[in-house]
């Protein structure tokens, strides 16, 4: 018999309301507000698939612990967002480099040692300019097939390194002889011939006491003025 036209506005408050007696067909749509809902009453139950969108979401507000292992992939990073503070000690092998990728800029001082090298990479361009000195030569390289021709000077021979056994028949002649250098312990017995003499540079004092006899003189060559008075007797 009571309708609602029997009713005032606002007449029925909460306390005439029978519990559980309001059902959803009660509810005109986007009648419940956030100021109707109480604290934590929302559970994942009453939420939606696919309900939640970015905008929902607080920033800062997803952590590692609400992402699943493995669910960040290359798309989710941001350009230049990993850095080395990222990386693991040792985290980047071989296989992650890419073809060029180390530059002289990424070695440090004496990084690169033998064992780095690969047989015969060193060439000729890579050493410096005076680089190999007598410690680096092995004894097999130290032949005279080595050396160019000529190479050898005479400020390269120790004093007195030069015998003998190293002259070549033949290789002193007059012009590597100083003036004056050969002396009468040098010259061989016999080996002084009138070849070798200058015309008139045999004088009197080179002559022996005695050493002048008959098959010395030339014929007719003892004129009077050769004779001493007194030395033939008529």
């Amino acid at each position: 018999s009571i309708q609602s036209r029997h009713l005032e506005e606002e007449s029925v408050q909460s306390y005439h309301l029978a519990p559980s007696s309001i059902g959803s067909e009660h509810l005109t749509v986007s009648s419940i507000q956030s100021e109707h809902l109480a604290e934590n009453s929302v559970e994942s139950r009453h939420i939606a698939p696919s309900a939640i969108q970015p905008k929902h979401l607080t920033p800062g507000v997803i952590g590692g612990e609400h992402i699943r292992p493995s669910s960040v992939g290359v798309s989710h990073l941001l350009p230049d967002s990993v850095s080395s503070v990222q990386l693991q000690h040792g985290s980047v092998i071989a296989s992650k480099l890419g073809e060029g990728a180390v530059g002289s800029e990424h070695l440090m001082p004496e990084a690169v040692t033998g064992e780095h090298l690969a047989e015969g990479s060193v060439e000729g361009r890579h050493i410096e300019a005076g680089g190999i000195t007598l410690q680096h030569l092995s004894d097999e390289v130290r032949s005279p097939e080595l050396l160019p021709d000529g190479s050898l000077t005479g400020n390269k021979l120790a004093p007195k390194s030069i015998g003998s056994d190293q002259l070549a028949d033949g290789a002193v002649g007059g012009a590597e002889l100083q003036d004056e250098a050969v002396d009468s312990s040098k010259i061989a017995p016999f080996s002084i011939q009138s070849r070798h003499l200058e015309e008139e540079s045999v004088q009197s004092y080179h002559l022996a006491p005695s050493s002048i006899g008959g098959e010395q003189l030339a014929a007719s060559s003892v004129q009077s003025e050769h004779l001493a008075e007194g030395s033939v007797e008529g």
